[in-house]
């Protein structure tokens, strides 16, 4: 994926790197990710947040593989699940893989040579939440996982005034 700045399902999306965190799977075949990154500086007010997401590994549709846990001024929190099959897949999609019934949001798909050897491809979610407290400024975040079977991870985060 191209770094910089990306409109990717009508957000700009500023893509620098990759956050990801570990699940049981990931950690099954000796991936060492850690379980949460805290302290993701947002520093602002907004009505909307903006996610672009996707997992490694594969989870039961329905079952929550993370969260983000906003930490607002003040010192209130709120907590944002993060749903296989709702918010987010595998980023690996297969051949014949099915469409689930709560499908999220595809954004973004391309490849890479280990995808295109079993007739795949890789693909990004975007996964928007309403501020539960927009009248409260986001001073932080921290994304965790919940060591499902799939582990979660981010790509950029965008705001919404």
């Amino acid at each position: 994926m191209p770094r910089g700045i990306q409109k990717l399902g009508g957000t700009d999306f500023d893509v620098r790197g990759v956050i990801q965190l570990t699940g049981t799977q990931a950690e099954a075949v000796g991936a060492a990710f850690p379980k949460e990154q805290t302290g993701i500086k947002v520093g602002r007010k907004c009505k909307r947040l903006h996610f672009l997401q996707a997992a490694g590994w594969q989870a039961e549709d329905g079952k929550v593989i993370g969260r983000y846990l906003l930490h607002y001024a003040g010192g209130e929190t709120a907590s944002l699940n993060i749903v296989y099959g709702a918010d987010a897949l595998d980023w690996w999609k297969g051949a014949a893989e099915a469409k689930p019934p709560q499908s999220p949001t595809v954004v973004w798909t391309g490849s890479n040579p280990a995808a295109e050897a079993v007739g795949g491809s890789v693909r990004l979610f975007k996964r928007t939440y309403d501020n539960p407290k927009p009248d409260l400024t986001i001073e932080t975040l921290d994304f965790i996982s919940t060591q499902a079977e799939s582990a979660p991870f981010l790509v950029a985060l965008t705001v919404e005034d």
